[in-house]
């Protein structure tokens, strides 16, 4: 699991999760704060209130294919040769296009539905584009 700096506030949560306060400071310096630099995370961080938090995720397809990829809230992104395909329940249009490529690079009908689980919470769902 990963998060991205996103608010000061932030900060805060790194330090109660063990993080040094100074070396957290001087490393986000060192990439001006940037809201696009991603760090890993111990798993206690699941309940904890950063803005964008990825969990990592292991992925099985209705055709069997078992991949990698991670889940923010609205999206599920998955990784295939280098290329990531974001299913997103918010952005119908684009994730059936990422899905239907997906589909086609694995050989498969359709990938759905998928059947997910996040190794930092044990949690597994099934996944489709259909509104739950």
């Amino acid at each position: 699991m990963w998060a991205e700096f996103y608010e000061p506030e932030e900060l805060e949560l790194l330090e109660a999760l063990g993080f040094d306060p100074a070396q957290v400071q001087a490393t986000l310096a060192s990439v001006n704060f940037s809201d696009e630099y991603s760090f890993a995370l111990p798993d206690e961080a699941v309940p904890m209130p950063f803005k964008y938090l990825r969990l990592s995720a292991r992925i099985a397809t209705a055709g069997g294919h078992s991949l990698v990829g991670y889940r923010t809230s609205p999206c599920l992104a998955i990784v295939h040769e280098g290329r990531t395909y974001c299913v997103n329940r918010g952005l119908r249009a684009s994730a059936l296009e990422d899905a239907s490529a997906l589909s086609r690079v694995l050989g498969e009908g359709s990938i759905f539905p998928l059947k997910v689980r996040y190794p930092a919470t044990g949690r597994t769902e099934e996944f489709s584009l259909a509104a739950n």
